[in-house]
């Protein structure tokens, strides 16, 4: 509360959580249109000391407030990323070492190869999931052929849908495309497919979105050159914007293109 108001026009206050008396500052004019509400924010007003105690505390109750809403979501907001429902809840890695990799390079764009088994899957989900416990995150996991159906389906409906299509993908934090080569490699991608991921890839190498791109799928030596017609351009992206990765069953290693 106002305790006086000196000769220089400042109120002196009393604050009642402390004790202690401060400046408030210099009131206005008794004329001025808010001199009456300035006089009565002084005599409400609290120390600065105390009034940063407070505000601390308030923030430390809102972080609090965050991280429950965080863990009662979790599980939910895996699933709404599209992570299957057998990784929504795990505390533990099935694949520690292919884990330990993907979390190693987590802020940037990867692919990692690899045969069935070598945790590509359950690194992935496990990482994100370890990723979406701190905060809100806009994730979406794909298989090669989920995204491509989106991606047709987009193409094919109304003029402007692509661009969405493209706009919406540009929202995500991370965006997971799984089985970019199946467990019995695969064939010539089809025109749609092979545009859509130049495109992916083209969007990290020239910052054109700021979404993550992790790409995971059996890949074997000469895969890219077998996926897509003109290779070249598609591997130099990767070379030089991707994390590249090779899990077997006791390690990852950096692999080049």
């Amino acid at each position: 509360m106002i305790k006086q108001i000196d000769d220089k026009g400042h109120a002196i206050c009393h604050c009642d959580i402390c004790g202690q008396d401060f400046d408030f500052g210099k009131l206005p004019d008794e004329d001025d249109m808010f001199a009456g509400l300035m006089r009565q924010k002084a005599d409400a007003a609290t120390c600065p000391q105390c009034e940063a105690r407070a505000l601390a505390v308030n923030e430390a109750r809102k972080i609090e407030e965050q991280k429950k809403r965080l863990a009662e979501t979790l599980h939910d907001r895996v699933l709404a990323a599209g992570i299957a429902p057998r990784f929504a809840d795990m505390e533990k890695p099935w694949v520690r070492h292919t884990a330990e990799w993907l979390w190693h390079h987590r802020n940037g764009s990867l692919l990692l190869a690899g045969p069935t088994g070598t945790g590509k899957t359950s690194g992935a989900a496990f990482v994100l999931r370890l990723m979406m416990q701190d905060r809100y995150m806009a994730v979406r996991y794909h298989t090669r052929q989920s995204l491509v159906a989106a991606y047709v389906k987009a193409k094919c409906d109304e003029e402007g849908r692509e661009q969405a299509f493209y706009d919406r993908l540009a929202k995500l934090d991370v965006l997971v495309v799984d089985e970019m080569v199946g467990k019995k490699g695969n064939g010539r991608l089809s025109d749609s497919s092979q545009e859509l991921l130049f495109n992916l890839i083209d969007g990290v190498y020239s910052q054109a979105r700021k979404t993550r791109v992790w790409i995971l799928g059996n890949f074997y030596a000469g895969a890219i050159d077998d996926l897509v017609d003109d290779p070249a351009p598609l591997k130099r992206r990767l070379a030089d914007s991707f994390a590249l990765g090779w899990a077997d069953e006791c390690k990852v290693e950096q692999i080049a293109l």
